[in-house]
């Protein structure tokens, strides 16, 4: 079943998260990926909610097995996560229809749009002078995303 892309902005503006991490951080060239995380209690509806998901856009889904990561009244979580080619796919349908996290969904499309994948899947800049841009997109994604009151001039400034 195909999802409607309106649904899928609705889910993944209140439910859903949006970043950018840095892999392979201490080396000379670390590389970006932009990511989309789903998180929802377990149910047989949520299963197959993330089974068309993945088999709509790719991607993956598990149930969180550690007890740490249930919700407060202690039921199971579910969790969907998309990366790369997928998630582009994925912005590119929802965005028209984002409202509250437009921004990192700008963010994450910029930085997928300047990266080559691959044979495995991993990214590099196209150009290599994009390091700098990747870095600039994950730290406004990083100060947007934050729950603490931290530095926001970098996301004002927009």
């Amino acid at each position: 079943m195909k999802i409607s892309p309106a649904y899928l902005a609705g889910m993944a503006d209140s439910d859903g998260s949006f970043s950018i991490a840095i892999r392979h951080r201490n080396r000379p060239n670390p590389t970006y990926q932009a990511t989309f995380q789903l998180t929802w209690t377990k149910t047989k509806l949520t299963e197959k909610f993330m089974k068309d998901l993945k088999k709509q856009f790719g991607g993956s889904y598990y149930e969180a097995k550690n007890r740490n990561d249930r919700f407060a009244n202690g039921s199971p979580t579910i969790r969907y996560f998309l990366t790369n080619k997928g998630l582009k796919l994925f912005l590119k349908e929802v965005l028209p229809f984002i409202i509250l996290k437009k921004k990192q969904v700008l963010n994450c499309l910029e930085l997928l749009n300047t990266t080559e994948f691959g044979k495995y899947g991993f990214g590099r800049p196209k150009p290599k002078k994009l390091k700098k841009k990747h870095y600039n997109l994950y730290i406004q994604n990083k100060n947007i995303n934050t729950k603490n009151s931290g530095d926001r001039r970098i996301y004002e400034s927009i």
